[in-house]
């Protein structure tokens, strides 16, 4: 039986061929490679390194005036009142969270600008895929990660790379 079905299969490949043969062109994309050598692309992770940095600027400075504070205050530590001194521990208490909780929102906001800038360069990709794959007849666009073996002919990176430098040199971090 299971001959059977087997030659069976087979005699259908070879009476309709049309069945096995697929007339999509199907190519592949490095959607990480666009991300990292457009133009757009390149300003944001620019931008971003930049922002980043200024964040951690500013960071470390709060964070050497609370050493500071707390050497300042471990320092006064017998010289001053059990009372005052737990007044001034707990004040650096709360000058650490407040530290911290704006910490915590740079990096939300520097993410949220990174995601938002992201967004709208693959908004931007998506539409030159788009026009791409209508003016040369291509049915499918893949990831080049999703692929496993094929032919270096069928990878288009290069070409929506240039595509999309000429469409947008940079994208604004708001």
């Amino acid at each position: 039986m299971k001959y059977f079905v087997n030659l069976f299969v087979i005699i259908i490949i070879i009476i309709f061929p049309q069945v096995v043969k697929s007339n999509d062109k199907i190519v592949y994309i490095n959607i990480n490679k666009i991300i990292n050598q457009s133009i757009a692309g390149d300003f944001i992770n620019k931008e971003l390194e930049k922002l980043h940095n200024i964040n951690i600027s500013n960071l470390n400075k709060i964070k050497d005036k609370l050493k500071k504070e707390e050497e300042k205050i471990l320092s006064k530590k017998n010289i001053i009142s059990e009372n005052e001194y737990l007044k001034q521990i707990d004040f650096l208490k709360e000058k650490v969270n407040n530290y911290q909780n704006k910490q915590k929102k740079m990096l939300k906001e520097l993410n949220d600008k990174r995601v938002t800038a992201k967004k709208e360069l693959m908004e931007n990709l998506n539409t030159i895929l788009t026009n791409f794959a209508n003016n040369n007849n291509i049915s499918y666009i893949l990831n080049k990660k999703n692929v496993v073996i094929a032919k270096k002919d069928l990878d288009i990176t290069d070409d929506i790379i240039i595509l999309l430098n000429q469409k947008i040199k940079k994208i604004p971090l708001n």
